[in-house]
């Protein structure tokens, strides 16, 4: 599974699709804990090369407000109250 996940993320950069779209399909992949774990991973390091500032379309966890969220040196911070998903 690793390989066609490999395959087909390197497809996507190939063809122009949009990091974030994809780092974001491939956080939510978690029907394998194998595949989950090694999904995860690669979006991990694809999430580094999202330029800093590009706003997410997620709402804060913490704030609950929306358009809030950038990358920031390849984690999520909230604009308004300073949230982050990296620790």
């Amino acid at each position: 599974m690793e390989e066609i996940i490999s395959r087909l993320t390197s497809n996507l950069l190939r063809c122009g699709a949009d990091m974030e779209t994809i780092v974001g399909q491939l956080e939510k992949c978690g029907t394998n804990k194998a595949l989950h774990s090694f999904s995860k991973a690669l979006a991990r390091v694809l999430k580094k090369y999202i330029p800093d500032g590009t706003i997410i379309d997620e709402q804060c966890p913490e704030c609950k407000k929306k358009d809030s969220m950038i990358r920031e040196s390849g984690c999520s911070l909230c604009k308004n109250c300073g949230y982050t998903a990296c620790q």
